[in-house]
C-alpha cells in the first residue's frame, strides 16, 4: 500500500438513538442525497464532521428547496431583509425544519396560488376566510413584541398568517417543528443546572434558581417583582413583559398558574407560552378581532410532545382558559395540511410541488 496515499474520509449517517423519527429522517435524507449523485458533503457545526444529510453550500442551488427557484428566491429575500436565522444551515441541511417550513409555505405566497392559501386556512378555521399575507420567519415590531426583541434574539414565529372574514381580521402564528426532540425551554432553568452567579459585597455567590422554580415559584419569584425596577431577577422573564402579559391575558388562566407549585414554563411549555403571548400581543396592537397559535409537526415525531415525562399539549391546555384552548391547536403535518392541500390542487405545478414535498419529508426510509 502506498504510504503517501490519503484515504478518503469516512462519511457517516448521523444518528442520535433518542428519537426514532429523527433518526429515520437523517437516514432518509442521506439516502436521497446519495441517490441524487451527491458525493461531497458539508460538515456539522457541532463536531466538524461531514454527514450525508448536509450538502455543500451554494446560494444559487435550489436543491434543498425541492428544485424550485422561486422558493430559493423567497429564502434569500427573507434573509436579506432582517433577522431570520442561520442561512448556511437552511441552504445545506436537508433535515432542517426551517427549510421544510419554507418548502411548505413559500408556494402559498405566490399570487397564482393564493386560492390554495384561502382553501387550507378556511378549512382549518372552519369558515370562509381570505388570506392577505403569509409572513415566513415573522419578527414582530418593538410595539408588537413581548419585550424581548433584540438584533439577534427574541420571540418570533415561524409563520404569521393574516386573514379576514368580511370586516373581521385575524392572525395565526405558527410554530413549525419537523425533527426536534422538544420545544425551546427556559434557559435560566437549564443553564448551569439552574445556578446563577450573583455579586454580593464584590464576591461571586452561586444561587440555585431551581430551588425557587420548583417550590411555590409564583410567590417566591414572580409576585413581589412584577412592578420592580430591578434588572437582576431570579426569573429572567421578568426583564420582559411575559408575566405582566400573562397576568392580564385572556387566554392564560393566571389562577391555575399561580397555584402550581412548580413553574410550568421551565421546559417545553416555555416556547408555547411565549408564542401564545406573542399572538395575543400582536392582535391587540394591530386591533385584530381574533388570534390563534398553532403548532404543525409530523405525527411520527411523538417525542416532541412527550418530553420531560409529561404530555406537553395536555399540560399546556390545563393552564389555558376556554378562549385559550380554542386559540391553540396542534396540527399534524400530513393529515391536517398536506392531505388537505392535495385535495385542492388544480394544476401540474402545484401537484408536482406536493408530490416532491411528500416524497422528501413524509416518506419513511425502511
Amino acid at each position: 500500500m502506498d504510504q503517501n496515499k490519503v484515504m478518503p474520509e469516512k462519511i457517516e449517517t448521523y444518528k442520535e438513538g433518542i428519537n426514532k423519527w429523527r433518526d429515520n429522517r437523517y437516514s432518509s435524507m442521506s439516502k436521497m442525497n446519495v441517490d441524487a449523485g451527491i458525493n461531497s458533503f458539508g460538515k456539522a457545526k457541532k463536531n466538524g464532521k461531514p454527514y450525508k444529510h448536509i450538502i455543500q453550500l451554494d446560494k444559487t442551488n435550489s436543491y434543498n428547496f425541492l428544485g424550485e427557484q422561486e422558493i430559493l428566491r423567497q429564502v434569500l429575500e427573507r434573509f436579506d431583509n432582517g433577522k431570520a436565522g442561520d442561512l448556511p444551515r437552511i441552504l445545506t441541511n436537508t433535515v432542517a425544519s426551517q427549510a421544510c417550513c419554507f418548502n411548505l409555505f413559500a408556494p402559498l405566497k405566490i399570487p397564482k396560488y393564493n386560492f390554495l392559501a384561502n382553501k387550507i386556512f378556511s378549512n382549518l378555521l372552519n369558515k370562509e376566510v381570505t388570506v392577505s399575507k403569509i409572513d415566513i420567519e415573522f419578527t414582530p415590531s418593538k410595539n408588537e413584541s413581548i419585550g424581548d426583541q433584540s438584533k439577534l434574539a427574541g420571540t418570533d414565529a415561524d409563520v404569521a398568517v393574516i386573514y379576514s372574514e368580511g370586516k373581521r381580521k385575524g392572525i395565526i402564528l405558527i410554530e413549525f417543528k419537523y425533527i426536534e426532540n422538544e420545544f425551546s425551554t427556559c434557559s435560566s432553568y437549564k443553564r448551569k443546572n439552574g445556578k446563577k452567579v450573583l455579586r454580593i459585597n464584590g464576591k461571586g455567590v452561586q444561587k440555585n434558581i431551581r430551588t425557587f422554580c420548583n417550590n411555590n415559584f409564583y410567590t417566591s419569584m414572580i409576585l413581589s417583582n412584577l412592578n420592580s425596577d430591578s434588572k437582576n431577577f431570579d426569573c429572567g422573564y421578568l426583564k420582559y413583559e411575559n408575566w405582566q402579559l400573562t397576568n392580564n391575558s385572556s387566554v392564560f388562566d393566571i389562577d391555575k398558574i399561580q397555584h402550581q407549585n412548580i413553574c410550568p414554563f421551565r421546559f417545553s411549555l416555555n416556547q408555547l407560552w411565549r408564542n401564545m403571548l406573542l399572538a395575543e400581543k400582536v392582535a391587540k396592537v394591530k386591533e385584530y378581532d381574533e388570534f390563534h397559535f398553532w403548532v404543525i409537526s409530523p405525527k411520527e415525531n411523538t417525542y416532541l410532545w412527550n418530553s420531560h415525562k409529561q404530555n406537553n399539549e395536555k399540560a399546556f391546555r390545563e393552564i389555558l382558559t376556554k378562549k385559550g384552548n380554542e386559540a391553540f391547536r396542534s396540527l399534524e403535518l400530513d393529515k391536517d395540511f398536506i392531505s388537505i392541500l392535495e385535495s385542492k390542487v388544480i394544476d401540474k405545478w402545484s401537484n408536482d410541488w406536493l408530490v416532491k414535498f411528500r416524497n422528501k419529508y413524509l416518506k419513511k426510509q425502511n
